[in-house]
Formats: structure tokens, C-alpha cells, sequence
């Protein structure tokens, strides 16, 4: 039997900047096979976040700007960094409403990692801007003014970016969010002339008629009309969709607070307003306003690709003169 003076404690493993070499116990293995563990740790770490949102947060960049980097393993932070932030999708918001103040979590965030590795080979960068679909439906003039205003800032930005750390022109993007119509159906049904001028006067509340929609959104590749256009229908067809869904859920459960008589009046409304106001007044404006930011989008980023081809064949020009 071992006497306790000879029990030897088990090794305590530290990651931290006092291992000799700054990688712990993974020292044992080749760069190579360090990736892979990375591989398995990014997962894990970018599913930790909220909803699983890959938009970048202000205060999380704030946070890691503050931390004191010579308290963690350089070395380990390094090759970390490497592999996380070129398999992961960096995505900033930026809300309309803020459309004056200037956001720069992307640039800050690229330039505080490119201190540590040659940042490169990102899968994809893009600035998400986000809008309530109220106002695409009551404020479609005041939205369209402030789209013209942020949206070349956001791609002449994008551009930099492009320049700067070589992300290709397709793996760049502008992404229209256009938060869920729950409150524009809802009061558009609770107020219908089928509810006004019949017995359904206790469906008069705008809570009876609110339903989960998903978040209404398409991605406009910078580079690529057709794949924004194709995602425009997409988008449409997807918001369609639950349209349909959320006049089967809404007759069936209202149904249940109705007669007979009232039932066959609730069906006759939910078909034909709810569902007409969405296809024949909402879509339409939709598509226009979203349709409006694919071209400018594109258009801008087409100015300036055209630009940097002259540019660069001037440089090629001068060159050529210089060697002459």
C-alpha cells in the first residue's frame, strides 16, 4: 500500500500564458491536428451566443478591446483566432433608425484580430439592416430616403473591407431584414368591415388576431443580380406561405368563440381581406422597395469595381512607363 506522502496529486492543466509554450497540454500535437480540435471548438462557441445570431455585438467587441491580452496564451489565442474567424460568418446590424451614427463594429473587430493572425479567407462578411414592415406600409417615402443615405456609406465600407483583407466579391453582402407583419394583419383584421358590421363585435381586440410570424429577410449578393433577385422571390414566396398558415391557425382557433354563422363570416374575412391585402397592396410594395435597394446596391458596387479597373490600369500604365 502507498503511503499518502506518496499519492502524487493529478497535474493540474493550464492553459494560460505560464505553460512553458503558451499551448498547455496541446503541445503534444502537430499544428495540423491542433486545427481540427478547433474545428470541434468553434461550434461550440459561436452556438453559445443568443438565437444563434452571427451579428456581431457592439458590447462584446467593447469587452474583448478591454481584456487584457497578456493574460491569456498568445500562442493558443493565435491559432484559435485563426480558425474561428474564417469559419464563422461576421455580420454587423445596423438599425434605419440610426442611420446618422456611424457604426463601425466590423472594422473594429477585423483590426483588433488582424493585430494577432493575417486575417484572410473569411467565409462571408455583411451588414445586416434592419426595419419594421410597419414601415415599409406607412412610411415606404421616409424608409426609401434613409435606404438611399445608408446603403452606399454600407457598401463603399464593405468595400474597404474588400480591399483590405481580400474577402472576394461573393462572399459580401447586404441583408434586408423586414420584422414580422403580425401587427399590420392583426389590425387590419380586427377592424375588417366583415367584424365592424356583424356579430363578431367580441373579436373586436387586436389580441385575438396577433400571430408568430418568422422575421421576413433576403441577403443581396453585391456581386450577383440574379442570386438577390432569386432570394427576393424566395422571400415573398416564404412570406406566402405563412400568410396561408396563419388563416388555417387563426380560423381554427378562433372557431372555437364562434357559432356556426360566424364561423362561415370569420372564413369569408380571413380570405377575403386578409388574405387579398396581403397579395394584391402588401407584396407589391414590398417587392418595389426591396427590389429598389438590389439595384442600387448593385449599381454602386458595379461604379466601383469600374473605378478600381481604371485606377489599377492607369497604375499598370505607369508602370509600363517606368520601365520604359
Amino acid at each position: 500500500m502507498r503511503e499518502a506522502s506518496q499519492v502524487t496529486e493529478k497535474k493540474f492543466v493550464d492553459f494560460s500564458f505560464k505553460s512553458d509554450d503558451g499551448l498547455g497540454s496541446l503541445y503534444r500535437f502537430p499544428k495540423e491536428i491542433r486545427n481540427i480540435i478547433y474545428g470541434f471548438v468553434v461550434p461550440l462557441v459561436t452556438a453559445s451566443t443568443h438565437d444563434d445570431n452571427p451579428a456581431i455585438d457592439d458590447d462584446l467587441v467593447r469587452a474583448l478591446m478591454a481584456f487584457p491580452l497578456l493574460k491569456t496564451s498568445k500562442q493558443l489565442c493565435v491559432e484559435f483566432l485563426e480558425v474561428f474567424i474564417r469559419s464563422i460568418e461576421l455580420e454587423e446590424v445596423t438599425q434605419l433608425v440610426y442611420s446618422c451614427q456611424a457604426r463601425h463594429s466590423l472594422e473594429v473587430l477585423l483590426a483588433y484580430v488582424g493585430r494577432r493572425i493575417h486575417v484572410m479567407l473569411l467565409k462571408q462578411l455583411g451588414c445586416k439592416i434592419e426595419t419594421d414592415y410597419f414601415d415599409v406600409w406607412f412610411c415606404t417615402v421616409e424608409l426609401e430616403v434613409d435606404l438611399v443615405f445608408l446603403l452606399p456609406r454600407q457598401i463603399k465600407r464593405l468595400w474597404m473591407l474588400h480591399e483590405k483583407y481580400s474577402v472576394t466579391s461573393d462572399k459580401l453582402y447586404i441583408e434586408m431584414t423586414y420584422f414580422e407583419p403580425a401587427e399590420l394583419i392583426a389590425s387590419l383584421a380586427c377592424t375588417s368591415r366583415t367584424i365592424r358590421s356583424s356579430t363578431l363585435i367580441h373579436l373586436f381586440c387586436t389580441t385575438y388576431w396577433l400571430h408568430k410570424f418568422d422575421i421576413i429577410t433576403a441577403k443581396i449578393s453585391l456581386s450577383n443580380r440574379s442570386a438577390s433577385t432569386q432570394a427576393m422571390n424566395d422571400m415573398v414566396s416564404s412570406a406566402g406561405a405563412q400568410i396561408d398558415e396563419y388563416r388555417v391557425s387563426k380560423m381554427r382557433d378562433l372557431q372555437r368563440n364562434c357559432t356556426p354563422a360566424e364561423s362561415i363570416l370569420l372564413e369569408s374575412m380571413l380570405n377575403d381581406e386578409v388574405a387579398p391585402f396581403w397579395d394584391q397592396r402588401c407584396v407589391p410594395r414590398l417587392v418595389r422597395l426591396h427590389a429598389t435597394v438590389i439595384d442600387t446596391a448593385t449599381e454602386v458596387w458595379v461604379a466601383m469595381e469600374e473605378q478600381y479597373n481604371v485606377h489599377h490600369l492607369f497604375d499598370l500604365a505607369e508602370s509600363w512607363l517606368d520601365l520604359d
